[in-house]
């Protein structure tokens, strides 16, 4: 992203220019699929390579469009030359940053897919987000590289986690029963109505 680039205080000196001349509402068609493809380079440092693709679009509509969605790109921050078209609908886009940069990107193209309602359902999102990353961490020590010392600790670590479940066998079983409750559709009847019924 830009340097030092402010989004949100570009975004209200707009908002306060349409407003001045009353100008109307745009339509901004969304994406119906998205290629993203992140790459950790070192640690706090990615490289984004993302497609958004307009498949749904009359191809006299997208050849109007097109000029629209890269203004619109280079107006959340992206400079134009990281900006492509490639092919008859899709538009390109690399960037280099680091992990707030990246992921406000894809988080807004995610966020655009569908209309939310912002102060309930993005939150709700949001929320999401930072339970699952706390999971995650709670569960496990993160590595982002490979030596000796991560080396040693990633054997003792499997060492330990071994005999745990070799002393308690019903471990891992308990662990595959909750993601199935979670995961799968459940056999049992929603209601006990049948077994409870007396026979006539």
């Amino acid at each position: 992203m830009t340097s030092g680039f402010d989004f949100l205080k570009m975004f209200d000196e707009i908002k306060a220019v349409r407003e001045k001349y009353n100008l109307p509402k745009g339509v901004w068609f969304v994406p119906d699929r998205l290629e993203i493809s992140v790459q950790r380079v070192s640690y706090g440092s990615f490289h984004l390579s993302y497609r958004e693709f307009f498949n749904y679009l009359p191809s006299q509509i997208i050849e109007m469009v097109m000029p629209t969605s890269i203004s619109c790109l280079i107006q959340m921050g992206i400079p134009r030359e990281h900006i492509r078209r490639t092919g008859k609908n899709a538009v390109e886009v690399k960037l280099d940053g680091d992990l707030l940069s990246i992921a406000s990107v894809i988080f807004t193209e995610f966020l655009l897919q569908r209309r939310f309602d912002e102060e309930t359902e993005i939150s709700s999102f949001l929320d999401i987000v930072k339970r699952v990353r706390k999971g995650f961490v709670e569960f496990s020590d993160l590595e982002f590289e490979w030596n000796g010392e991560i080396e040693k600790r990633f054997y003792g670590n499997l060492d330990k986690l071994l005999r745990v479940v070799q002393e308690n066998p019903s471990a891992m079983a308990e662990i595959e029963a909750v993601v199935k409750k979670h995961t799968q559709p459940s056999e049992t009847p929603k209601s006990d109505e049948t077994e409870n019924k007396p026979e006539p």
